[in-house]
């Protein structure tokens, strides 16, 4: 058996399951101190350079943050919750969406580079069907409080 597996073992072993979704989840402290909740299930690729080729292979122990996967994560999130246009108790994508729905209402005021943003973020949402990330969403938010919304 190799370190690797020796240390998979030992993960499974403290697995717990999430009070939402009931997902396998690790509770962990980074290297900050600050706790996070990692999704033992997401597959994670490591992508690295092959002389100039780029390869991508399942990484041996690294893992998602669950908050990423949760279907109810802003349930577990005050500042989504609290700040968003969307209805209480509205998944991660649905908070997003009605966010950046609102965004696109906003017909004047926004420089240049906030009217790119929003452009993007819309494809990103929208058009994908993806949630934002932490920093894109606190962007959300400034832009919509700064106009009123």
């Amino acid at each position: 058996m190799t370190d690797v597996d020796d240390l998979r073992q030992q993960i499974a072993g403290k697995a717990a399951q999430c009070k939402s979704c009931g997902r396998k989840v690790l509770f962990v402290a980074d290297d900050g101190g600050k706790n996070q909740v990692l999704d033992l299930v997401a597959p994670v690729y490591a992508v690295c350079d092959q002389s100039g080729t780029l390869m991508a292979g399942r990484a041996a122990v690294t893992y998602v943050s669950h908050f990423a996967t949760c279907p109810q994560a802003t349930q577990h999130s005050k500042t989504s919750a609290e700040t968003s246009t969307a209805a209480p108790g509205a998944s991660r994508y649905e908070l997003d969406d009605a966010d950046v729905k609102a965004l696109c209402e906003i017909e004047e005021g926004l420089s240049e580079w906030e009217v790119g943003f929003v452009e993007s973020v819309h494809e990103w949402v929208v058009d994908k069907k993806r949630c934002l990330s932490d920093k894109q969403r606190a962007r959300v938010q400034k832009i919509l409080e700064e106009h009123g919304r």
